[in-house]
């Protein structure tokens, strides 16, 4: 319930502009996308963790605030993996396992237009754990709920349509878990789309 609170909070935030950006040089917009994942399970006693291809989409909401050849874009994301987890027991045959996760995603990216059409963008992102695979191979997971990463990579437009393509990880890891979901890479391929003219 909590999880669903947050997301909502978060997605009515961006919302509550709309009809700002109408007026004041604030564009918002939808954005959906997919993900290429590098992750991994650490600190599983006697468990050797191969958590390799981890795919999934991400959608949401995001406002883009121009100011010059700058732009602010803070972005409201909910995120679903999905893939698979092989685990050995002190060397026994490995066994597989279907792992999924859904994080709320707030990106602040800060633009910058190079070109016509084309920009770079980067900035940090907070990540909430909404929900996980809560048991592999015989061992309850407890996994920290938030942490701190990044994104950053480059956005072509065209009229209100944008691609992008970015590069991303998570730059802090916590201890106040049992064990540790470490996520140090991933590539993000999407599209956006400005709801009004402006940008």
């Amino acid at each position: 319930m909590k999880a669903r609170i947050n997301l909502a909070m978060a997605l009515g935030f961006v919302l509550c502009f709309v009809q700002f950006g109408y007026s004041q040089n604030v564009v918002p917009g939808i954005i959906a996308g997919a993900s290429f994942n590098d992750m991994k399970l650490k600190d599983i006693p006697e468990t050797t963790t191969d958590l390799s291809n981890v795919n999934g989409v991400e959608a949401g909401l995001y406002l883009s605030i121009k100011a010059g050849s700058f732009y602010f874009k803070p972005m409201a994301l909910a995120s679903f993996l999905k893939g698979t987890v092989s685990t050995s027991v002190d060397g026994a045959k490995p066994e597989d396992a279907n792992f999924n996760l859904t994080t709320l995603e707030t990106p602040v990216l800060i633009g910058l237009k190079l070109l016509p059409g084309f920009a770079i963008e980067a900035g940090p992102s907070w990540n909430y754990l909404m929900s996980y695979t809560k048991e592999i191979n015989g061992v309850n997971l407890d996994l920290d709920k938030s942490s701190l990463g990044y994104r950053a990579g480059l956005r072509a437009t065209f009229s209100r349509l944008g691609v992008f393509a970015h590069y991303g990880g998570i730059i802090d890891s916590s201890d106040d878990s049992q064990y540790q979901l470490q996520r140090p890479s991933r590539i993000i391929f999407g599209a956006t789309f400005d709801l009004v003219g402006g940008n």
